[in-house]
């Protein structure tokens, strides 16, 4: 589940993602997909503002989030 908090002082919103328990201790070993402070820009237009995810081998990772808020944008990045 992610749950968008209110805007911070540097006016960027932040994102919190909760994980249920029964899942917690799910994934092992490393990663087979890693993000590291991926930013995209549009021109000037900043899309991405520094995500960092570990998606884990032979799971299922679901981006979920209203309209705009990046996600296609973000999967493209990781289809290149």
């Amino acid at each position: 589940m992610t749950v968008q908090s209110p805007d911070d002082t540097a006016g960027t919103p932040v994102i919190q993602t909760a994980v249920p328990a029964a899942s917690a201790a799910a994934p092992v070993g490393e990663p087979k997909i890693k993000a590291r402070d991926v930013k995209v820009f549009y021109g000037d237009k900043q899309a991405l503002f520094d995500v960092n995810l570990d998606i884990p081998a032979k799971s299922v990772t679901a981006f979920i989030g209203p309209s705009g808020c990046g996600k296609s944008t973000f999967l493209r990045c990781i289809n290149r």
